[in-house]
């Protein structure tokens, strides 16, 4: 959940098998009844939790496309890029933090970006179909995205109580539609077999990945705001979507 700079999450490293090393060396003075049971909870509580991460979802989301995220916004950059000019006069290096009016200085090098976390923090979503782009379009209304990552790995266990869902929206103020990686071959097969008789668009395997972890997942969007996100386990009614986009 906290992104960390290479050098930064190498001592990060070397702290922690320090302290490794002293639990080896002390290694007698764990094997109390107590201590045993405190690592036994600990060790249950990590495989529960991961257990529950991939079935379900992970209970924080920390990634632009979490609910609450506004994605048109996490599109552009956070603030302006900064640079330093670098410019040469009679001699005389000069460092300057807007480039100089002065036209007699002379360019010698821009450095920067001095603040690259200022960038967009999401650089490659986009939908399509064809020659048609709906990238924009997904963020004008509401729309409830089925996203099935790759039709050959999706957990299929309530297909049925998903394309429900998808039809028991139709006529509502949610449009369904299915987002995929899948090769189209592949996924028209796989839409046939299964009656998901609804709009679907293409988008990056990373990006849908980054959206929902769970193959297949939904992902509610209104007005280019997340409003809701479930796995494959864990289906919502329709009442339950209504209520999100129109609290």
């Amino acid at each position: 959940m906290i992104k960390l700079q290479p050098w930064t999450s190498f001592w990060k490293d070397i702290v922690l098998l320090v302290l490794l090393l002293v639990v080896l060396w002390q290694r007698n003075l764990f094997r109390d009844t107590h201590t045993t049971a405190v690592m036994v909870l600990a060790v249950l509580f990590c495989l529960g939790l991961a257990i529950y991460a991939v079935r379900y979802l992970p209970p924080y989301d920390g990634l632009a496309y979490a609910i609450g995220e506004n994605i048109p916004a996490n599109m552009k950059n956070r603030e302006p890029f900064r640079f330093k000019y670098l410019v040469t006069k009679d001699g005389k290096e000069t460092e300057f933090d807007q480039y100089p009016t002065d036209t007699t200085y002379q360019f010698k090098e821009m450095i920067g970006p001095l603040n690259p976390e200022a960038g967009p923090r999401i650089t490659d979503y986009r939908l399509w179909n064809g020659d048609t782009d709906f990238t924009q379009a997904s963020f004008q209304g509401n729309h409830l995205f089925l996203i099935i990552q790759d039709v050959n790995k999706a957990n299929l266990s309530t297909i049925d109580n998903l394309r429900a869902l998808l039809k028991s929206l139709e006529g509502s103020s949610v449009q369904p539609a299915i987002l995929t990686s899948s090769p189209e071959d592949d996924f028209n097969a796989f839409r046939h077999e299964y009656q998901l008789a609804v709009p679907y668009y293409f988008a990056d395997f990373k990006v849908l990945k980054t959206i929902v972890r769970s193959n297949p997942g939904l992902w509610l969007l209104s007005n280019g705001t997340v409003r809701g996100k479930w796995s494959f386990a864990s289906v919502p009614s329709k009442e339950t979507i209504l209520e999100k986009v129109n609290p």
